[in-house]
């Protein structure tokens, strides 16, 4: 039988098997790596993507990129590379476990939620203010003298 049924939809049976086989016995704050990381236990930047399309696909403040994806492009990519600097520190393209029990984004995480955040993802300063990645991008351009992205 198919984990799903239809896009992004999963059967509650397999989730909450999930959850009682990985989750259930951890501290809220360790349960946010074994739901992002990959079946080889890391957290990688194609992890962070999905993480980042559902950000995407759900704040209100980011409905005016849906028209524009070029631009969430640059702004998905922009905010996992904030993520990597934080928390991927020998810069080897994963976080490990440790790094993300002890982080701070699992609090961005639920401020976008039901924080500061969950209207104004500006509030959220850390990884996904989209007045950062503005900056940034606009930075970027003045520096980029090819123009080749």
């Amino acid at each position: 039988q198919p984990a799903t049924q239809g896009r992004g939809a999963i059967e509650v049976s397999r989730l909450s098997a999930f959850f009682e086989q990985r989750l259930a016995r951890l501290p809220a704050e360790a349960r946010l790596f074994p739901c992002l990381a990959n079946e080889h236990g890391i957290v990688g930047a194609a992890e962070l993507g999905l993480l980042l399309q559902r950000v995407l696909d759900t704040h209100p403040a980011l409905q005016f990129l849906r028209e524009t994806p070029d631009f969430q492009d640059k702004y998905a990519r922009t905010v996992i590379c904030r993520i990597f600097y934080e928390f991927d520190p020998r810069r080897s393209g994963v976080i490990h476990a440790e790094a993300l029990r002890t982080s701070a984004l699992l609090h961005a995480l639920r401020e976008l939620e039901v924080g500061s955040a969950s209207e104004d993802i500006n509030a959220e300063r850390a990884f996904f203010s989209y007045e950062h990645f503005y900056v940034i991008f606009c930075n970027f351009c003045n520096l980029d003298d090819d123009q080749d992205g």
